[in-house]
């Protein structure tokens, strides 16, 4: 399945380039000043790894069958789906690439914000722990100053949001 997914994904950033300027036309390959121009070959690979990628974003349909008591679950792709959406996410590489990292990125800043309200609502139930059990004013200060600091290291470390000095 993997191989004619790529096919028809790179297929579709083959549609994609002879429709680029509506002339029908293959951008050659070429050597510029100081790069390479892959030409009508980049849409290709692009749209290929597009079409992959949305095997990831649409996995396969699970079947369950109970045939006398015993259950089977087997996971298949609809072909005829599977054609049409490579074609197209492949006719769309780089968009379809560029949605998919947003969507990524989003996820990510996600549990981003959930590690740093988890390492927050932790700081702060231990400083009301110690404002119940009537800590000295000096130890809650301290407290409160390693809180803040334990939530800045969640943002510095990549597992959290930004400390507000790193923005």
């Amino acid at each position: 399945m993997y191989i004619v997914v790529f096919v028809l994904g790179a297929f579709g950033g083959l549609i994609f380039e002879l429709n680029r300027d509506g002339l029908g036309q293959l951008e050659r390959p070429r050597s510029l000043q100081r790069r390479h121009d892959t030409g009508w070959v980049a849409n290709v690979l692009i749209g290929a790894a597009a079409a992959m990628a949305a095997l990831y974003l649409f996995p396969p349909k699970e079947t369950v069958v109970t045939n006398g008591g015993v259950t089977t679950s087997t996971l298949q792709y609809h072909v005829v789906a599977v054609i049409g959406l490579s074609i197209i996410i492949g006719s769309a590489g780089g968009a379809f690439l560029a949605a998919f990292q947003a969507r990524a990125l989003a996820l990510l800043k996600a549990q981003e914000a959930e590690a740093t309200k988890n390492v927050a609502t932790g700081a702060v139930n231990e400083l009301a722990k110690g404002i119940t059990d009537n800590l000295p004013k000096n130890q809650l200060q301290s407290m409160a100053k390693a809180a803040n600091q334990a939530i800045r290291n969640v943002g510095s470390n990549g597992n959290g949001n930004p400390a507000p000095g790193d923005m």
